[in-house]
Formats: C-alpha cells, structure tokens, sequence
C-alpha cells in the first residue's frame, strides 16, 4: 500500500464528488488493474487462437497457464509477506536506498529457485522438452512479475505501472497468436512466455528508474525472511487456501491434459473465475477506506500513544479506529452484499449467456458467495497486519488452509452436486473465528500497544 494512501487523500481532500469518483476509479485501477488486465488478456487470446490449436493443445495450454499461476503464488507468498515488511520498514526511515539492492537479490533468488521448482515438476512430470522449457520460462517470468510489484509499491507513479501491464499483456497476446498461427501449441505458448518475459523486464527496470542506488546488492531482507515466521507463514497459507480447492477438483474429476501430474482444470474454474471479477467493488472499496477513513483513525490512535495523551484520550482514540472500521465493514457489505445477492438471483441468466452447462448454477451460486466472504478475509487478514498480529494471521490463514482441504476433499469426491460450498464454508468459519480474536485483540490494543514497546529509562 506504501505511497497510494498519499494521492487517494490528495484526491478527496478536494472534497467534491468528482474527486471522490476520481479516487474510486483511481482505487480500482490500482487495486485491481492488474490483475484484471491479466485475465482479460489470457481470455483474449483464448478466444484468438481457438481455431488454430487442437482441443487437447487449448486444454494443455489453459493447464500450463492456471499450473503457472497457482505456483508462481504460493511459492512467493512467503517472499511477498515479509519482504513488504521490510520495505515498509526501510521506508519508514527514509532509507529508500536499500529499495533497488534488495529487489537484486530477491529477484535473484526467485530466478534461481523458481527454475528449480519449474524444472522439477515440468521435467518430471514427463512433458516434452521444448514444451517444458517455455513452461519454465513462464514460471519464472511471472514470479519475477509478483516480486516485482512488491517493490513497485514504493513508487507513486501507479498509472504508469499500468500502462507497463498493459504493454506486456499486449506483447503476450500478439506473440502468442503469432506463434498459434504459424507453431500451434509450442508457437502459442512461447509467444505467450516471451510477452511475460518482456512485462518482468519492463517492471524491473521501472524500480532502476525509480530507485536509483550505487549499493550493488543487499542482504539484509534475509534477516526478515527468518525472523518472521508467521508472516511467511500466512503468505503461504493464505495463497495455497484460494487455490487448494481448484487442486482437489480438478483431482476429483481426474481429466487430464497431458500424462503425469498435468490434471486439467474444470468447470469449477471457471465459476471462480468469473466470481473473482465481481469482487472488484470490495477491493476497491477497502482501498479507498483503509488509506484514507481508518489511516486518519489509526494514526491519531499512534499519535496519541507517542505524544503522552492521558489514557482517556488514548482509550478515545482507541473506539474511533474500531467504530469507524465496522463503518467501513457496514458500507461493505451494503455495496458488494448487494451486487453478490443479485448476481445469485440472476445466475441461470448469467449462465444462458456465456453459454456455460446449466447444471452449474448450484456452483455458480456457491462461489458467488465464497468469493465475496473470500475477500472479506483478506481484508480481514491486511487489517489485522496493519496491528502487527502476526501470529493471529498466520494462524487464520492456515485455519482456512486446512478446512478448505478438508471440505472441498469431502464435496468433491463424494457431494459434488454441491460444488463451491467448501471453500464457502471453510472461509466464512475462518472469518468468524478471526472476527472473534480481533475483537478480543481490539479490546486489549492499549495494553498491547504499551507492552509491545522498548521504552528508555
């Protein structure tokens, strides 16, 4: 979040409405822009080079693309979480200097053990090797893409980072429809692997220009890597919870895409898929609040802890952070609570349109539901950070982890009629369990925050 609380309160500090749907359209490109360019694009060139692969070559792509992206994840959830905290660390004392050298070795470590990770399952997994080479290619180019965007958050200049997404997801679609057209499934997916080498390229050399610093390499984020182990944890656990569900269902169904571990996803991707694209209001909802309402909230809070306000005030302060972050959960679900509720009750029609089985409206409707209490706990998760929980996240999000593996297990092998209901209800005890310790954490933040802390003599 470093640096996008600064220019969405600049934004609504102007205090009309064209400011404040300003900031909401400036909110939703930063918190979603991304992403959501990245799955149109993939959709794009999908529907592109339809006519120009086999079936089985469509199927093999699409499970090289999802095997891609659930990796790349998971393996830098750990690297993501602590890394951020040692950024927000260094910028918090102005040293801006250590940005660059660190993002060197980061990336170098992602490259070196994405390949081995990459190499080891494509290899293994008995994929050709031409196939399996551009596999590892892609791998590492997207993982360099998360750690890439870890230290881009340091920067202010978030249109143009955009842009750069923009770029490289219009190199991938037009390289890959290139090499569909004249090499078919090898052509498409080298295409597809150099436009995310060119986007990783092209975010890297965005921190050179941002960042400038004469210090070759530095180390020291290593220290955080080892130092925080719940916070490693809960980017692990978090990232394997969203994505253990599809893993058990495409196991279930057992189609496969190519022999070895190549399971091909599923309908139930798909429902997920198109139930993410309908959080956005909740993500960009969330932003807007938590960097302007509660950060407002928060730091008075801290100021007052600093400045010697007497306990009343703190314990004032202390009730304005919690009234205005249950404001904040309450606009929440009025705006995204809605637009979830329709879009349940306007499924079948959903389903008609984009010509998809209608058998899957139950799942449909599940995920819908999962997706939106999905985000909630992610909000839930980066609030409770903003403490410094860091055991309470850690533990929630391997809470999730494991009933989401114990749920979707038990629906998909023997209650598949009720798709999705799994991972709904999986996150949503998460959630009521984490909303449980929060409150409890909330009730005793004054004597935490005084306990937490080294004062001299």
């Amino acid at each position: 979040m470093a640096g996008i609380g600064f220019k969405l309160r600049n934004i609504i500090s102007n205090g009309t409405y064209a400011s404040l749907i300003t900031a909401y359209v400036y909110g939703a490109v930063i918190s979603t822009g991304p992403w959501l360019i990245s799955i149109i694009s993939i959709g794009i060139l999908a529907v592109l080079c339809h006519s120009l692969l086999l079936t089985q070559e469509s199927i093999l792509f699409r499970t090289i693309l999802v095997y891609t992206y659930m990796g790349t994840l998971i393996f830098t959830g750990p690297i993501y979480m602590s890394t951020t905290r040692y950024l927000a660390d260094k910028m918090f004392i102005n040293d801006y200097s250590a940005i660059l050298p660190t993002f060197k070795f980061v990336a170098r470590q992602s490259i070196i053990y994405s390949t081995i990770i990459s190499s080891a399952f494509y290899f293994i997994g008995g994929l050709q090797v031409n196939l399996a080479l551009a596999a590892i290619v892609l791998f590492q180019s997207v993982a360099l893409t998360w750690i890439a965007m870890i230290f881009l958050s340091a920067a202010r200049d978030f249109t143009s980072i955009v842009k750069v997404f923009g770029i490289g997801y219009f190199m991938a679609i037009a390289l890959g429809y290139a090499g569909a057209y004249y090499y078919r499934l090898e052509g498409i997916l080298w295409g597809f692997a150099t436009g995310m080498m060119i986007l990783a390229v092209l975010l890297s050399s965005r921190i050179f220009q941002e960042f400038p610093s004469q210090v070759r390499i530095d180390k020291g984020v290593v220290g955080y890597w080892k130092n925080l182990p719940w916070l490693m944890l809960c980017g692990f656990a978090y990232n394997s919870a969203l994505w253990v569900d599809k893993l058990i269902y495409w196991i279930a169904e057992n189609k496969k895409a190519a022999p070895g571990p190549f399971y091909a996803p599923v309908n139930y991707d798909t429902c997920f898929f198109w139930a993410y694209v309908t959080i956005v209001p909740a993500l960009t909802v969330f932003l807007i609040r938590i960097e302007t309402s509660f950060y407002k909230y928060y730091a008075d809070y801290l100021g007052a802890v600093s400045g010697g306000a007497t306990l009343e005030e703190i314990e004032e302060k202390r009730k304005a952070i919690n009234s205005n972050l249950w404001l904040s959960i309450s606009r929440l679900l009025k705006i995204q609570g809605g637009l979830t509720g329709v879009l349940v009750l306007i499924a079948p029609d959903l389903l008609l349109y984009f010509k998809m089985p209608a058998d899957l409206i139950v799942t449909l409707r599940y995920t819908f539901i999962a997706a939106f209490i999905q985000a909630l706990f992610l909000i839930m998760i980066i609030v409770i950070l903003y403490f410094d929980w860091q055991r309470l996240a850690g533990t929630l999000a391997l809470l999730a982890l494991t009933l989401n593996t114990i749920f979707s297990y038990y629906f998909a092998f023997y209650k598949s009629a009720y798709s999705g209901i799994g991972a709904l209800a999986s996150f949503l005890i998460a959630l009521l369990i984490g909303m449980y310790y929060f409150n409890r954490h909330m009730e005793d933040l004054i004597f935490e925050t005084f306990t937490s802390q080294s004062f001299g003599s």
